[in-house]
């Protein structure tokens, strides 16, 4: 009978726990700007790429650059895109936060180019 007590009692401290442990990390999330978390260590340098000719007039070459997926980081390579009007490409970048005593990586994006991106 003991037994069964026992396996009840683990399961509901090992739940507790994972529950624990979530809020946590959602807790330590939030402290960061959207788009952006905090990472074990800064990304391998960037590999060689070739940039072959844009694949029609006027688009936009995004250099390739190491994403962090969550558990480690994947290389994304470079890229043509069709240019967004009044945005440019701001690529992702993990530098250390002294205050949060952690490197962060922020995620590429699309962003408003001029005055307006400087807000």
């Amino acid at each position: 009978m003991r037994e069964p007590r026992f396996a009840l009692t683990s399961a509901v401290l090992i739940a507790s726990a994972i529950g624990i442990c979530g809020i946590a990390c959602i807790g330590s999330l939030q402290t960061h700007s959207p788009g952006s978390m905090c990472v074990a260590r800064p990304p391998p340098e960037p590999l060689p790429e070739v940039q072959s000719g844009p694949p029609a007039p006027g688009m936009a070459w995004l250099a390739g650059y190491w994403h962090y997926n969550g558990t480690d980081y994947v290389w994304i390579p470079g890229h043509w895109e069709s240019p967004r009007p009044g945005l440019v490409w701001k690529p992702p970048s993990v530098q250390y936060s002294a205050d949060q005593k952690a490197w962060v990586y922020e995620l590429g994006r699309w962003q408003e180019s001029g005055a307006r991106a400087a807000r």
